[in-house]
């Protein structure tokens, strides 16, 4: 402890007493303090003790309380009974380094505390996400045969009913190669048919028109489909599998 503090916090024990006696007890310290020097202020403020022990003596002097048992010295009032290790003089709480000590101990006390607290907290959310994992488990085991079952139905559906969807415009396509074909035909005899039977041969190119139409209706369905429809359709499978393995990447 240095002399300033030695100083202070003696002036402030000796607060309650009064102006005069507490002035006089602080130049008595204070002058002996000087006379002493710099080099064994140390060695003067240990035998000096707490400066609360110093504070009780003063204020003891002052009572009377310790009369004929002790004696001012060089270094301040002194007894007997001061000297014995099993005598304590209480120490005043209220000094601002006290209070200060109070404060560190109570802060330290809390963040102990939440140290604690976080820490459960961190132990029983490891033991939440645990459970959740085990629960999980336990409903992916017990509904993996209904989902895959759900699963493989749904699938088999949907392949069939893309292959049913092939097939027609299949067809479709075949049929109208085969309906320009004969329309083709059919107007090329009807018109051959014409010079031997009039009406016969108009006939035939009437019905050689009208499978051309319906060929080149054909023709146009089967060009959307495999040209805007299916590759469209394979265009947003290719995202939809970009999407979800990216996605989970970004998440990852």
């Amino acid at each position: 402890m240095s002399r300033e503090t030695f100083m202070k916090e003696l002036e402030y024990l000796l607060q309650d007493i009064g102006e005069e006696e507490r002035s006089d007890a602080l130049s008595y310290y204070g002058d002996y303090l000087d006379e002493a020097g710099p080099e064994k202020e140390e060695e003067v403020l240990k035998e000096f003790g707490s400066p609360e022990r110093v504070a009780a003596l003063v204020r003891a002097g002052l009572n009377g309380s310790m009369e004929n048992r002790g004696e001012f010295t060089e270094s301040g009032y002194g007894d007997e009974k001061f000297r014995d290790p099993r005598y304590q003089v209480q120490r005043r709480l209220d000094l601002p380094e006290r209070q200060a000590e109070k404060r560190e101990k109570r802060t330290e006390e809390s963040r102990r505390r939440k140290d604690g607290a976080s820490q459960q907290k961190q132990e029983k959310g490891g033991e939440n996400r645990v459970l959740k994992l085990v629960l999980w488990a336990l409903l992916i085991i017990v509904a993996a045969p209904v989902v895959f079952g759900v699963g493989s139905g749904v699938l088999s559906l949907a392949a069939g009913i893309g292959i049913t969807i092939f097939a027609v415009f299949f067809c479709a396509a075949l049929g109208a190669v085969g309906c320009l074909l004969a329309g083709i035909a059919a107007m090329a005899g009807g018109v051959v048919y014409m010079f031997a039977d009039f009406l016969g041969g108009g006939m035939t190119v009437g019905i050689g028109l009208l499978l051309i139409g319906i060929g080149l209706l054909l023709l146009v369905l089967s060009v959307w489909f495999y040209g805007k429809l299916v590759p469209a359709v394979f265009r947003s499978v290719i995202d939809w599998c970009n999407r979800l393995v990216h996605g989970g990447r970004r998440r990852a």
